[in-house]
């Protein structure tokens, strides 16, 4: 009789296992396609619970090992692109702005002055803390606005987009014009200054303004972006013969001042609507006088003529329609209205910043109180 032990050794091998790895050239290489999850996971990172170990989906029940050492099929490998760990912690490119890089306006970036100190000293208490690092903040911050503003500057003359200086006095001819002196408040000035202290490149308004008819037809502008216009593109507008023109110049202007959002200012502050307060029908920007032509009355009627000319009472001052262009035929002609300019590119480029200012209603039945507005 033969013994335990040698019926031990001489037993015959387990079955194969029903789902055992089959030759690549089967249906192996079809169900390792898509889905598959060596296809989801790279081989160098595979663990035992994404299939490197024991009976998982794709390795069927028989040994761990099994799975690891059937070979790959080589078109597999060459439409596998497995991404190593150092590619998908790559950092993703900063989304860039409508306008080109070299244009846009520079950004405001927090920085650590030099000599600053690298680690916190010891305090006593909490008051000594919060007082060194509020030292800390204040002087890097002046290293940050130093910094940025040298940045500004280097960018305007780049791109020739020069702020514009407020005015500071007026000539008998201003004066008869419309411009008056804005006496401020002592609490705009207080706030003003405080403003200037955190913003050291933050532009006062001016002290002086510019009277407008209560009855002009203003429309929606951005008087600031317009005094930057007049300013720096004053050969190229007055070179503009028509309304097509200038919105190209208008346009390229928008995009240096409105870097990241010039689509929806231009949507907003329309090249039409910025034509028609330029206009001498609007009645709103000091330039040329324009006295409406009118014929010279009958000798039959009455000598009171109620067809003289129109006359603007502004606190005392008296004047025509004003404007430093006119658009012939806009709604007809459209884009291919012809423009008249009725001032130089001199008298642009020298035009000041001021404040607009409505005169008030002289109906005493009326609601409006003025309006108010920095140019």
């Amino acid at each position: 009789m033969k013994s335990w032990a040698s019926i031990a050794k001489t037993a015959p091998p387990a079955p194969p296992a029903p789902a055992a790895p089959v030759p690549a050239s089967t249906t192996a290489q079809p169900q390792q396609q898509k889905g598959d999850i060596f296809v989801l996971y790279p081989s160098k990172i595979r663990t035992k619970k994404n299939g490197g170990g024991g009976g998982g989906a794709a390795g069927g029940g028989g040994g761990g090992a099994a799975p690891e050492k059937q070979p790959q099929p080589k078109q597999q490998k060459e439409e596998e692109t497995p991404q190593t760990a150092a590619e998908a912690m790559k950092p993703m490119d900063p989304p860039k702005p409508h306008n080109d890089d070299t244009n846009s306006h520079p950004a405001y970036v927090s920085l650590t002055r030099p000599g600053a100190p690298t680690a916190a000293p010891i305090f006593k208490n909490s008051e000594e803390m919060q007082k060194w690092q509020s030292n800390e903040y204040v002087e890097n911050k002046k290293y940050s606005d130093k910094i940025y503003s040298e940045k500004v500057q280097a960018w305007r003359q780049r791109v020739n987009w020069h702020s514009v200086t407020n005015m500071t006095s007026i000539t008998a001819e201003e004066k008869a014009l419309g411009f008056v002196k804005v006496h401020k408040p002592y609490y705009q000035i207080d706030e003003e200054t405080r403003f200037s202290a955190l913003h050291p490149t933050f532009l006062h308004p001016s002290d002086y303004g510019y009277l407008i008819p209560w009855n002009s037809r203003i429309s929606t502008i951005n008087p600031d972006f317009l005094a930057l216009l007049f300013h720096n593109r004053a050969d190229e507008l007055c070179k503009c013969k028509n309304v097509e023109e200038f919105e190209k110049v208008y346009t390229e202007a928008a995009k240096l001042h409105w870097t990241y959002h010039w689509e929806s200012q231009l949507r907003e502050f329309t090249p039409e609507a910025a034509l028609w307060t330029m206009s001498t029908k609007a009645n709103i920007w000091p330039g040329k006088t324009v006295v409406p032509f009118q014929p010279t009355p009958n000798a039959s009627e009455v000598v009171v003529d109620k067809r003289a000319p129109k006359k603007y009472e502004v606190h005392g001052v008296k004047r025509g329609e004003t404007g430093i262009c006119n658009v012939k035929d806009l709604k007809t002609l459209g884009k291919k209205a012809p423009i008249r300019w009725y001032v130089s590119p001199d008298y642009l480029k020298n035009m000041k910043r001021f404040q607009f200012i409505f005169e008030e209603n002289p109906d005493p039945d009326s609601d409006s109180d003025g309006w108010f507005g920095d140019w």
